[in-house]
């Protein structure tokens, strides 16, 4: 994967979202730090309860009801209230922070390592518990990709958009013990999609309803993305 640079938000749009994103977090009960620096990370400072389910496989009854339902109960009253936080949120810059706010959305609490034990890397891809951790972090990819692309005028749609995929996207090999040959996993992810769509294209969409959601109830931000799929931006970067 190439080597990049995301260039730092700098629109009313972009600085609109990031708001957005710290106080979703905030309302959740997170510290939440966005710097040149930053991990890029959640890390629990007290053992906090679940806010919402972890997302579920397809075909759950009212799912997405129950989330928002869930949700609405747990945020913060004000995130500015003064309570102590129950974990600590780290960004470099919009584009990791949009990402880290996706893991949330689908883990349905704030927690390390959003609650996957990457003590089991590798993950084994032929198992569907190993397939759900390459969703959730697909579904990150594809969803924070959205986001960035915006609605407004500030600047082109795409501008920065395939490069924090690819970025996103290269540490993927090292999950699943590829690490040492990231070529075979570049290979055999579009066949793993495509082979199990149905799981893929769940996790994605669950993310997407997630998201908005949390965005609308923790911060009134009501802008919806700009929808973009694994697909299209795997064509974008000329893949085949």
């Amino acid at each position: 994967m190439p080597d990049s640079t995301i260039p730092e938000p700098g629109g009313l749009a972009d600085n609109l979202l990031l708001a957005a994103c710290s106080k979703t977090l905030a309302r959740l009960g997170a510290e939440v730090r966005v710097r040149a620096d930053g991990e890029n990370l959640v890390r629990a400072l007290v053992a906090a309860p679940s806010f919402a389910p972890r997302a579920a496989p397809a075909g759950v009854p009212d799912a997405h009801l129950r989330f928002a339902a869930a949700t609405r109960e747990s945020l913060r009253p004000d995130a500015l209230q003064g309570l102590p936080p129950v974990a600590r949120v780290e960004a470099c810059g919009l584009p990791n922070l949009l990402h880290e706010l996706v893991h949330v959305a689908l883990a349905g609490r704030l927690a390390d390592d959003h609650g996957i034990d990457y003590q089991a890397i590798p993950f084994d891809l032929s198992a569907a518990s190993g397939r759900a951790v390459l969703w959730d972090e697909v579904a990150a990819c594809v969803v924070s990709c959205a986001y960035l692309r915006g609605g407004s005028g500030d600047r082109d749609d795409w501008v920065g958009v395939d490069e924090w995929f690819d970025e996103q996207l290269g540490i993927q090999p090292v999950f699943y013990g590829m690490d040492d040959e990231p070529e075979r996993f570049w290979s055999m992810l579009p066949r793993v999609i495509a082979t199990h769509r149905d799981e893929h294209d769940a996790m994605t969409s669950t993310a997407y309803d997630r998201v908005a959601t949390l965005l609308r109830l923790a911060a009134g931000y009501e802008t919806l993305p700009m929808r973009t799929s694994f697909d299209e931006l795997w064509r974008r970067r000329g893949a085949s």
